[in-house]
């Protein structure tokens, strides 16, 4: 419990003045000054005044403030060349986004190592850095320094916004350009461990008891965007400034919530809820611009709310009207048709993107249907993985009233690892040591680097680990003995990182090897690049990790690297190296334990249907428009060959209720899923918020 703080006036002052002086050692009043004599070095001197102005913090005014993008808000108004609408003349190619930026406390986060814990933060004010929350624990490594925004609603969702680092662990990253400030920012807080929130902070209201964070306890980073060309601005961005976020967040279950999932196997039962993360505006950074403390002119903000009153146009509406006059194509750029026509509409101004809507949509060319041989994923390997663990709760489903006191630990490669291979095959001619560069992977590095961004027909979000495949990870793990994989047929479709057929593959690498019996796995992403770089490496991390590679890890211990290598703890964040003996340890162990592996890419329309006893997909139905060939493919594996149609064993879609933005949700989803003769039941889901499901398909007989 953070002490309370402590008023120095309140403290130190007396209701009256004490009129009679006591003596300090008997506590009785004092012979008159006739009667005695005080020596000199017992009696009090007056205190000097200080000359001068007082100390100046010295964490006063280091956060980078961004000046006000000032843009001229009369349409009317005559343009007087390149940039007389306040818009920077290379806002396409020469700035970084980050939007949406949250209501809230602007503050540095600063650490220091400490004896009872890994490291204590503080926060301090942006402009005089004055101590707004002192020395609660963290996750961070000390000695660094992070820009944040300690959200409005803190106590309720313990979230505090990261918008920029400054310094980590020790290593300064201020002279570094912003791309990649913020894309090191994102890495490594993605690599922090998890920790419960403290149990013991409660309030009592009306009988309702309600938890109360200390101090914060999420570190949740503000999304950046590479790209801001006009399209995107307008069809990504700013739209995503005007909608409040909803987040995932861990709380200690208290007695009169319902707990939507219980993993308590860190000493105390844990629910997972949502909050709504509220945006107060958009934020435009320099490319190359470094960290610099104080107001500068390297980045601007543009908020939602006008600074004139409520009456007047807001700086947001501005900046949007503004785009809206230039003659830009789309191209390849990944738009919202509908949602751009409604911007145009509500702005009263003619929508160029709807003109080309006909030609982009055409521009479209969907992988082709492939299979990547193992022995080809193998060979693309770089020397050394990477990898960190993840942790997934178990959760809690509706045929059981409480789960498993446990979590499960997955591993992953670390995405920083898969952007250095990336730039290495790049830069790398005729140098035999590092992976032969496929031609999937070259075109992965403009993605790498922003994950979450989507564009249809390249990239569909694979290199991210998404919040549904956690959540359809640990419903498996929820059922405990129920769900058996053995001698199954199973696929994941739109696999990514493939969260829920590691456990699987995990569950099936911790049995006996005597009761193997023959299991086939495929995984199907539409980027080979996604499969080369994350999903197979991420399987080869769950074999390496698991009870099967037990003889293996003993025999082969990895080199001492340096004295901080933690070479054996398998379960620690670490370097796994990859060596010949290593690969023929993993093929023989797929072959003692009967495991059929296959990597599959390309479009959906493209895949052969077949029949399979397990359908696992999580976050693949955020499109509407790809809905109808994801139906088809649902469907015909539950068909025999094209024989009479029979219900697939277990098919498990997660997904969130509505994807912003983008058109799909649960509903359109379940209506599409009964047009053709199914039926959806929800097994578990999230409803606070926006929601999250996981939900079991099935299709009735023809």
């Amino acid at each position: 419990m953070l002490s309370q703080p402590v008023d120095p006036i309140s403290a130190t002052t007396h209701s009256e003045p004490l009129s009679i002086p006591l003596h300090p050692e008997i506590n009785e009043p004092l012979p008159s000054e006739a009667n005695i004599s005080v020596p000199i070095s017992r009696q009090k001197k007056p205190r000097k005044k200080r000359r001068g102005k007082s100390k100046i913090n010295k964490w006063a005014d280091r956060c980078m403030y961004a000046e006000l993008l000032e843009m001229v808000s009369d349409p009317s108004e005559p343009w007087g060349g390149a940039g007389a609408d306040g818009l920077p003349a290379d806002l396409e190619s020469g700035w970084v986004a980050l939007a949406p930026v949250p209501q809230g406390k602007r503050c540095l986060a600063v650490t220091q190592s400490a004896a009872d814990c890994p490291s204590h933060a503080t926060l301090r004010s942006r402009l005089l850095g004055k101590v707004l929350l002192n020395r609660f624990p963290s996750v961070l490594p000390p000695h660094t320094i992070l820009d944040c925004v300690l959200d409005n609603n803190w106590r309720d969702n313990g979230v505090l916004h990261v918008l920029d680092v400054i310094k980590w662990k020790g290593q300064d990253v201020s002279d570094c350009e912003s791309a990649f400030r913020f894309w090191w920012r994102d890495t490594r807080l993605g690599e922090l461990p998890y920790t419960a929130p403290p149990p013991s902070h409660t309030l009592k209201s009306n009988d309702t008891t309600i938890y109360t964070f200390p101090y914060p306890t999420t570190l949740l980073p503000v999304p950046y965007h590479t790209d801001t060309t006009l399209p995107f601005l307008l069809s990504h961005i700013v739209p995503s400034v005007r909608l409040p976020r909803s987040v995932g967040i861990a709380a200690p279950a208290v007695p009169s919530q319902g707990m939507d999932v219980d993993f308590s196997g860190f000493g105390q039962a844990v629910q997972m809820k949502e909050t709504t993360i509220e945006p107060d505006g958009l934020l435009l950074y320099v490319k190359a611009a470094s960290y610099e403390s104080g107001t500068s002119p390297l980045s601007s903000w543009v908020p939602i709310v006008p600074y004139d009153g409520p009456e007047h146009e807001s700086p947001l509406d501005i900046f949007e009207r503004l785009m809206f006059k230039f003659d830009f194509t789309l191209d390849d750029a990944d738009v919202d048709l509908d949602l751009s026509s409604q911007l145009s509409n509500s702005l009263n101004v003619s929508n160029p993107i709807q003109k080309d809507a006909d030609a982009a949509s055409n521009k479209i060319n969907e992988e082709p249907f492939a299979e990547i041989p193992i022995d080809t994923l193998l060979e693309h390997l770089p020397n050394i993985l990477s990898y960190s663990p993840l942790f997934i709760p178990i959760l809690a489903t509706n045929d059981s009233q409480s789960a498993d006191s446990k979590n499960v630990t997955l591993f992953r490669r670390d995405l920083f690892d898969a952007r250095f291979q990336l730039i290495a095959q790049e830069n790398t001619t005729g140098d035999t040591t590092e992976a032969p560069a496929s031609s999937a992977s070259t075109k992965a590095l403009a993605f790498v680097e922003a994950p979450s961004d989507l564009v249809p027909g390249i990239y569909e979000g694979g290199l991210k680990t998404w919040e549904c495949s956690i959540d359809l990870a640990g419903y498996l793990a929820g059922r405990g003995p129920d769900f058996d994989a053995r001698g199954k047929r199973i696929i994941e479709f739109g696999c990514g990182t493939a969260v829920p057929t590691l456990f699987v593959l995990r569950q099936l690498l911790s049995t006996s090897p005597d009761e193997a019996t023959d299991t086939e796995i495929h995984l199907q992403d539409y980027n080979a690049s996604v499969l080369e770089l994350v999903s197979f490496p991420n399987v080869l991390l769950t074999w390496y990790t698991s009870p099967a590679a037990v003889s293996f890890r003993t025999s082969h211990p990895p080199p001492e690297v340096d004295e901080d290598t933690e070479s054996a703890n398998p379960n620690a964040p670490g370097d796994l190296f990859i060596t010949s003996e290593l690969k023929s340890a993993f093929l023989a162990s797929l072959k003692t334990y009967k495991i059929h592996l296959k990597f599959f890419s390309g479009s959906w329309t493209s895949f052969p249907v077949a029949p399979y006893d397990i359908v696992l997909t999580s976050e693949t139905i955020y499109r509407s428009e790809s809905l109808a060939q994801f139906l088809a493919l649902l469907k015909g594996s539950a068909s025999v060959q094209g024989k009479q149609k029979k219900k697939v064993h277990l098919c498990l879609v997660a997904a969130k209720i509505l994807y912003f933005g983008v058109g799909g949700g649960v509903e359109d989803f379940v209506a599409r899923v009964k047009e053709q003769g199914g039926s959806v039941e929800n097994v578990w889901e999230v409803t606070s918020g926006v929601g999250r499901r996981v939900m079991s398909v099935q299709w009735e007989s023809i």
